[in-house]
């Protein structure tokens, strides 16, 4: 299945009634409006995906017909930048995960209110009953039935009270849990995009390097293109280092301070990785780019270790 029909099954999976629900609650029309919000992200990334494919569809074809050195070339970098539809799809993905989650607030904001709504609602009724019941004497027929009516109203009204004494709380910490669950989401997803992006795009600066520049003498040949298993290797390094890249997951709650510290440092490690692996592999001339890059592979990132063994 193409990305694009990917995409189409996200968008209909999250689908939602076009109606803003609970016109009258402040919280829901925002809530309403952050969703709604993160569909246009959505709706934009799948735009996105479709021009960047397009362009990598064209500038392959182009190629294809200048020689053998720019179409192996524009060949594999249309191979490393298929890279960047693909983590841009898997971001959307992350998108149609934090809707969804959205969503269930919103599901369970509609439900407590609609038992506020039937709670005022009842009470009303048992007021009315209550005046009604206040005027009628011992030999009204209709007294029985009135006080059965009233005594029914207030019983609803008090298992409404007990559920709604209940789920407010509930729903207060299912928000929290959820909205952490959902940034957790965004923001390790944006971390494993930017990894992803920075792989290519760095690789693919060394991948450009093999484009010959030298002037061609009028009436002689240009020498003969040499750099086919040179490119293959970038491309492969470069699906093994974006496969390595680590996926966001869902949050867990540490048991203390000293927990998020370490798992802060963790993350910028991480980070720092990437950038100092890939800046040690662009910069080949550099005396210290064995010991600098084998100690950073060593200390992070060992998934990388077979570019360092080619070079």
């Amino acid at each position: 299945m193409s990305r694009l029909g990917v995409f189409s099954n996200i968008q209909s999976k999250i689908a939602h009634a076009s109606t803003i629900p609970a016109l009258g609650n402040k919280d829901l029309r925002l809530l309403q409006e952050w969703i709604s919000t993160e569909k246009g992200v959505l709706n934009s990334l799948t735009r996105l995906v479709g021009d960047l494919d397009k362009v990598n569809e064209a500038l392959t074809h182009w190629g294809s017909g200048e020689g053998a050195d720019l179409g192996d070339i524009l060949s594999r970098s249309r191979d490393l930048l298929s890279h960047v539809s693909i983590a841009l799809s898997r971001f959307a993905e992350h998108e149609g995960a934090m809707r969804a989650m959205l969503k269930g607030i919103r599901t369970r904001e509609e439900a407590l209110d609609d038992a506020k709504k039937r709670r005022r609602n009842l009470v009303g009724k048992a007021e009315v009953a209550q005046k009604k019941l206040s005027k009628m004497g011992q030999e009204n027929k209709q007294l029985p039935q009135q006080t059965e009516l009233l005594t029914s109203l207030r019983q609803e009204i008090a298992q409404l009270d007990g559920h709604i004494f209940n789920e407010e709380p509930a729903v207060f910490d299912f928000k929290r849990r959820t909205t952490k669950d959902v940034m957790v989401l965004k923001f390790g997803g944006l971390a494993e995009l930017a990894e992803k992006i920075t792989i290519i795009g760095t690789l693919g600066k060394d991948l450009i390097e093999d484009i010959p520049l030298e002037a061609t003498t009028p009436g002689q040949m240009r020498a003969p293109y040499t750099a086919f298993d040179k490119t293959r290797e970038t491309v492969e390094e470069a699906a093994r280092c974006v496969n390595s890249v680590q996926k966001p997951r869902r949050p867990y709650l540490p048991t203390n301070g000293l927990t998020v510290m370490q798992n802060n440092r963790k993350a910028c490690h991480s980070a720092l990785d990437t950038r100092e692996f890939l800046n040690q592999w662009r910069n080949r001339s550099s005396p210290l780019r064995h010991h600098s890059a084998q100690n950073c592979l060593i200390t992070f990132r060992p998934v990388w270790g077979s570019r360092l063994q080619q070079i």
